[in-house]
């Protein structure tokens, strides 16, 4: 099992309806039971829209680099929050 600490910078922003963000920077990834970590890059963008008062909805992609012939990892989000 590994765990991964982000160390970000980002900005945000509006854009009509649209509320967004971008931010990245250091990501140091650490084993269980590993006296060693190695440190990569990450980055996330994502957005989210009010459809109503109570409802949005918000998407998110990221990516964090890999060593040597390993891929790159990319994960995605998307979601809808309601407020009571």
């Amino acid at each position: 099992e590994t765990r991964t600490t982000d160390f970000h910078v980002g900005y945000e922003d509006t854009a009509g309806a649209v509320d967004w963000y971008v931010q990245g920077g250091p990501a140091v990834v650490a084993a269980d039971a590993a006296d060693e970590s190695d440190n990569q890059l990450s980055g996330k963008v994502g957005a989210s829209i009010a459809a109503t008062e109570k409802l949005g909805f918000y998407g998110e992609i990221s990516v964090i680099t890999a060593d040597g012939d390993v891929d790159n990892s990319w994960g995605t989000k998307i979601g809808t929050k309601y407020s009571f």
